[in-house]
């Protein structure tokens, strides 16, 4: 039963809600990762896509919901219908990536995407290969990703604070910082 359309326009307005920008092809048989990404990270975040924007400028809207959003999740699959490439995908990466937002590459193993062809940007990137067959396990493979990928995050996180906050230390006070950190980082390598 759907929703009543007054309630499921509430869950967009909830300004203090996390959310994720997902980039996929609208190909019928990529629904089922959608679903699976949706029962995972649902209602922690809130999951936006390109057919949320609804009127206005299109480049402005998706630039804000980009733009807004904590990490981006990028489904390199149903880039081709027939011979037709869709170039929402690639132009949607570029925005993310060029805006510096986070994200993750899922890559579906069923799809014959030739990365340096279709998708040169994204060829040296680091993808995850999920399987949209394997119902069951898709959705145990994309919680561990989602759960490296934000252990990852809130590390990034820490260092950045750390970073910040080391620069607004005294000269030689950041400078004594500086060769403890030299130091620490020495000890973990070796």
């Amino acid at each position: 039963m759907e929703e009543p359309r007054f309630r499921s326009l509430l869950k967009y307005m909830v300004p203090t809600q996390k959310t994720i920008f997902l980039v996929r092809s609208y190909k019928e048989n990529l629904d089922i990762i959608e679903e699976k990404i949706r029962e995972i990270l649902e209602p922690e975040y809130l999951i936006k896509t390109g057919k949320d924007i609804v009127s206005g400028n299109l480049l402005e809207n998706l630039y804000r919901m980009i733009k807004s959003s904590e990490f981006c999740i990028i489904l390199l699959a149903g880039m081709k219908i027939g011979k037709e490439v869709r170039l929402n995908m690639p132009f949607e990466y570029g925005m993310v990536k060029g805006l510096g937002i986070p994200m993750i590459l899922l890559l579906e193993e069923n799809e014959k995407i030739n990365l340096k062809m279709e998708f040169s940007d994204a060829d040296g990137e680091v993808y995850k290969k999920i399987n949209r067959r394997d119902k069951r396990g898709v959705k145990r493979k994309l919680t561990l990703i989602f759960e490296n990928f934000e252990a990852e995050l809130r590390e990034q996180k820490k260092k950045e604070y750390l970073k910040e906050q080391i620069g607004k230390l005294p000269y030689n006070k950041l400078r004594k910082v500086e060769h403890a950190i030299d130091t620490i980082e020495k000890i973990m390598n070796t």
